[in-house]
């Protein structure tokens, strides 16, 4: 059969448990220029549209196994030409309450970091939380500020990074288990294995978009 992007992780158990992630670093990446005067020293700064995600993580360490299909899905990855789906494994619920069937509720523009949404349950103080994580479409988002629901179930929600692309109305904005689609860092694999066959493998990846 073949390989179709993106990819998901690959579901290996152990003890009747998915493995997942031992470590996971997730850096917000924004697109600044800073100058200073050589004179005064004053400030000069000018923000750009450019925003992105980049991950590190580290497996546990994994019997052969366990590791044959990390390593062979990392491979059928292609370098960076391929893509994945990944997200924060200790985050997959929000801390916000969450609760309704949230939509996109109008038509938003690609570039806009603050959306308007509806379907949430009614008047929470906390529908979401600043730093819940949400998935539109195939890409992964911040929430920055607590956002409560109204009456009428909508909320207003201040993202990072701002949207990747036009989004329609009544997109749906899932809560649990978001992920987004990324690409490795670069086009090398490797893994080490151990003289016990105990293997050690870490991945780096952008988001791709």
């Amino acid at each position: 059969m073949a390989i179709t992007y993106p990819l998901s992780l690959p579901q290996v158990r152990r003890n009747g448990a998915i493995i997942t992630f031992s470590s996971l670093k997730m850096t917000a990446v924004s697109n600044v220029a800073l100058s200073s005067s050589i004179w005064t020293y004053k400030q000069f700064v000018q923000t750009h549209s450019g925003e992105m995600w980049r991950l590190s993580a580290t497996l546990p360490v994994l019997t052969e196994e366990e590791a044959s299909p990390w390593i062979a899905w990392i491979i059928s990855l292609k370098g960076q030409y391929g893509t994945f789906m990944c997200g924060d494994p200790s985050r997959a619920t929000p801390i916000g309450s969450a609760l309704g069937s949230p939509v996109v509720a109008s038509a938003v523009n690609k570039g806009n970091s603050t959306i308007t949404t509806s379907g949430w349950t009614a008047n929470q103080p906390k529908v979401l939380c600043a730093g819940d994580y949400i998935q539109i479409g195939t890409h992964l988002h911040m929430i920055l500020e607590d956002a409560a629901s109204g009456s009428a179930g909508t909320a207003v929600l201040s993202i990072f990074p701002s949207l990747r692309e036009n989004v329609s109305a009544n997109t749906q904005i899932i809560v649990n288990e978001p992920k987004g689609i990324f690409r490795l860092g670069n086009d090398s694999v490797e893994y080490s294995v151990s003289t016990a066959h105990h293997y050690s493998i870490s991945i780096s990846a952008l988001e791709a978009f």
